[in-house]
């Protein structure tokens, strides 16, 4: 069981990596025709956003033309971008980091605090996974009919991204990969199985 929760927790970095280089280039593109003073939604931790936000947002997107794509850059960014993309590797990297640690665990058998904070580690993994799939799935909906979002779309979907953050740092393992990945894949890098 040890040997292939280890597997697992691997197979399962192998595939956040792919999916976070798969979604790198559109971000950047997304990042560029916001400007500056402007981020996604989900890069809002600490103000949080409200539905004016989200419908500047969606107005600007809306107007951007995806380089070389067919389509907006809000269409990209709902699709694949938030769906599939960030929800492949939200459940990936909350699969690799909640397997890394159960195999930490059944490994060297640790006891007192060090073993609840494992715990909670590959804990705040699995919640890691669910609050980030679940915000992508808010903030589809929400900028998939921009003159249509509504105050409680928009606080359901900060409250989520707060959680998300909460949680991937909680997690240990996820948060590291993360910025490792912010750090050495270039802004511009070509997608690994997307033209």
């Amino acid at each position: 069981m040890r040997h292939l929760l280890i597997v697992m927790s691997f197979i399962g970095l192998a595939v956040a990596i792919i999916a976070f280089i798969d979604n790198r280039a559109l971000r950047h593109d997304i990042a560029t025709a916001l400007g500056p003073g402007l981020s996604t939604p989900e890069e809002q931790i600490i103000r949080g956003y409200d539905r004016p936000y989200l419908q500047l947002i969606a107005e600007r997107l809306l107007h951007a033309r995806a380089a070389g794509r067919d389509g907006t850059l809000l269409d990209l960014y709902i699709r694949p971008g938030l769906l599939w993309n960030d929800v492949t590797f939200a459940v990936a990297l909350g699969f690799f980091s909640a397997c890394l640690w159960v195999w930490v665990l059944m490994q060297f058998e640790p006891s007192g605090f060090l073993r609840y904070l494992l715990v909670v580690m590959a804990m705040s993994s699995l919640l890691y996974a669910i609050f980030d799939t679940a915000e992508d799935f808010a903030l589809a909906r929400a900028l998939g009919t921009p003159t249509t979002i509504s105050d409680d779309k928009a606080q359901i979907a900060s409250a989520l991204t707060r959680l998300k953050f909460i949680s991937i740092v909680g997690s240990g393992a996820g948060a590291a990969v993360f910025q490792i990945l912010q750090t050495i894949v270039p802004a511009d890098a070509k997608p690994l199985f997307r033209k």
